[in-house]
């Protein structure tokens, strides 16, 4: 029995299997040397991050200042400020773009409550306000035939187509001519003048235009004496 203590002695299993063999070997300095990858706790100090692994340490790297300086459109809240909406953004922003004062001065079209108020119409859109444009006073004078009631009133009738006027300026001696049975008992007129055409033993001839009266039947025989003769 004396032997196996001996033999198993806590000395010679502290040599043998020490622990100041694997704290050696799996030092600090070997970690950080050879197998920094992985000891990531050492290898991604602070410092080392910031320069070498920026963007695998978003805390630091995406600081208030970074992000104003590099990545304001990903940082919306301060990049889309009150401020920057109003003067950069201002289509974007209707509520101050369009209040009724800019509606008034640059969009009244679109206002159309203030654009076509009262006043306007009346002085300068008076056709599309019937009831101001057609009063009965401008139809009387301007579009009297559109107002058939005051324009062919039967004064109106009576005055330009009595039946006097009918008689005077449309009686049958205008429809025949010169001979009027308008006013059977006054003289007749006479007819237009005519050609008379004689015929005598030497020759035939033509008198110009005369009446049937005595001197143009002296006239005619005479002719005809003077005729023979020759």
């Amino acid at each position: 029995m004396p032997e196996q203590t001996v033999s198993h002695s806590t000395t010679s299993f502290s040599v043998n299997h020490t622990t100041a063999k694997p704290t050696e070997s799996q030092t600090t300095a070997k970690s950080t040397a050879s197998n920094t990858t992985t000891n990531p706790i050492i290898y991604s100090a602070t410092a080392k991050s910031i320069s070498d692994n920026a963007m695998a340490n978003p805390r630091t790297d995406h600081t208030t200042a970074k992000s104003l300086a590099d990545n304001t459109t990903a940082n919306p809240r301060t990049n889309h400020t009150t401020a920057n909406s109003i003067a950069d953004n201002a289509t974007a922003h209707p509520r101050t773009d369009n209040t009724t004062a800019n509606s008034i001065a640059n969009n009244a079209t679109a206002n159309p409550r203030t654009d076509h108020t009262t006043e306007k119409p009346l002085a300068g859109n008076t056709t599309a306000s019937p009831s101001t444009e057609n009063t009965t006073k401008k139809r009387i004078a301007s579009n009297t035939l559109a107002n058939p009631k005051a324009n062919h009133t039967t004064g109106n009738i009576i005055t330009n187509h009595t039946t006097a006027k009918s008689i005077a300026d449309h009686t049958n001696a205008s429809s025949t001519g010169n001979i009027s049975t308008a006013n059977p008992a006054a003289t007749p007129t006479v007819g237009p003048q005519h050609t008379r055409v004689h015929t005598s033993r030497v020759s035939t001839y033509t008198t110009k235009q005369h009446s049937r009266s005595k001197d143009a039947q002296q006239t005619d025989d005479s002719l005809k004496v003077f005729l023979t003769v020759i």
